[in-house]
């Protein structure tokens, strides 16, 4: 399927007729969206199954770091190895590899520009975020001056849009393109070279103690909320002692969140809906993405789709506010109502690409394909299931509960009833 885009890609570019051309690339716009949304499906499932959700999260967590947006450009064909290939390839590495990996990714460098960055035609966008969002922080000690300095350092980075198919969608280095003077970035010397000139500098940037406190403080966002100082403090000593191991900083803060607590926070859209999830199919894992995806974007923030580089607030509070309340109450009924869906694998669509494998471990008969028909035709062999979903949190004092308890009454299909009721209300109803 990534092939074929690129081959049309070439195809729509020989069509002189107007309309020709505009219809040929709505077509390939459509092909680049579905690339996007396999990709989606994917990190969705990982996300919401609790054998391969951990290291989900810090994938996402780091794309979200590093975050690109799929509809500009031709990132959106690139996105699968942007996310499962740069990101999660290097969760095992150091911060430095990590870093290396996103920057030069085509996905990076067609998202912010760099592929318009040449020593006669600068374009200083990979090198601002890159300073500001990526390593030092706003507040790391930078000036405009290293900006420029970075962005110099950057010429020449590409990625290959003509030529023949196989090398399409491929970084490539184009040396002519290259200003190959020294460079001087935070009082540094970069020597005058080639491609190995942008290796020395962000092995500098990766080692530098305000990218140290800015990733600490990143991950103390994620894992705190607002995380005390000394836990931030704790975090860039784990990162400098390290040589920036991930797989150690991530272990290092989720130990200290254990050790230290945080107060009940209100969770973002994406925890609030796997969570929901992962409650109302109880054992059985979560094998259809696409009601979760449509959750996520109606209560605005839809999976790998933030469009500017800073990525989705880490903070629940950046989150709460009344419509996004109303909108999750909303959302509660729909969510019960699509128990059965959520744990059924969805048709595989004519026009979206095969999906990768996810593996999981079956815990029980409602688990596995042939189990749900086999329960349907004996209901007698299926027990009475309440399940509990808690919407809202305690800190905002609208704790709602929905309890859904199946029930037979001798027909092959069970029917579901729906309880709801509002502790904060006092009330209590039947909701369906």
């Amino acid at each position: 399927m990534i092939m074929q885009y690129w081959v049309d890609l070439q195809a729509s570019r020989q069509i002189k007729e107007q309309a020709e051309r505009a219809q040929a690339n709505t077509a390939l716009r459509k092909l680049r969206d579905n690339l996007a949304d396999q990709t989606r499906r994917e990190l969705t499932l990982n996300l919401a199954n609790s054998t391969t959700a951990d290291r989900a999260w810090q994938t996402w967590f780091w794309f979200n770091h590093f975050n690109v947006f799929p509809q500009k450009s031709h990132v959106g064909a690139v996105l699968q190895s942007y996310v499962f290939g740069a990101i999660d390839g290097a969760l095992d590495m150091r911060f430095k590899d990590l870093l290396r990996a996103v920057t030069v990714h085509p996905a990076m460098l067609m998202y912010l520009d760099n592929v318009n960055n040449t020593k006669t035609k600068g374009n200083e966008n990979l090198a601002r975020e890159l300073l500001e969002l990526h390593t030092l922080g706003v507040s790391g000690g930078y000036s405009q001056q290293d900006v420029g300095a970075v962005a110099k350092v950057l010429t020449g980075w590409s990625v290959q849009l003509n030529g023949p198919v196989p090398e399409m969608g491929q970084t490539i280095f184009r040396s002519a393109q290259h200003d190959s003077a020294s460079q001087a970035v935070l009082g540094l010397n970069v020597p005058s070279g080639g491609a190995e000139q942008l290796a020395v500098l962000l092995d500098r940037l990766a080692g530098h103690p305000s990218t140290a406190r800015h990733i600490a403080r990143k991950i103390g966002l994620w894992w705190f909320d607002e995380p005390p100082e000394a836990a931030v403090k704790e975090l860039a000593q784990v990162f400098d002692s390290t040589g920036g191991d991930l797989k150690v900083l991530w272990q290092s803060a989720r130990a200290l969140h254990q050790r230290m607590g945080s107060a009940p926070v209100f969770k973002d859209p994406m925890h609030y809906v796997l969570s929901a999830a992962q409650t109302i199919c109880g054992s059985a894992p979560v094998a259809n993405p696409q009601p979760l995806l449509r959750w996520m974007r109606l209560l605005g923030q839809p999976l790998l789709a933030r469009s500017t580089p800073d990525g989705y607030p880490l903070s629940g509070s950046a989150w709460l506010n009344p419509g996004q309340l109303a909108q999750r109450i909303e959302l509660a009924r729909e969510m019960v109502a699509n128990a059965e869906r959520v744990m059924t694998p969805a048709p595989i669509s004519p026009d979206s690409p095969p999906a990768r494998i996810t593996r999981f471990k079956l815990n029980d008969l409602r688990s596995t394909p042939w189990g749900q028909p086999w329960l349907r035709q004996n209901p007698e062999m299926r027990s009475i299931r309440p399940v509990g979903l808690v919407f809202g949190q305690p800190a905002i004092h609208v704790p709602i509960v929905i309890w859904i308890c199946r029930k037979h009454h001798g027909s092959r299909r069970p029917l579901g009833h729906t309880f709801l009721a509002t502790s904060t209300l006092n009330t209590a109803g039947l909701a369906a």
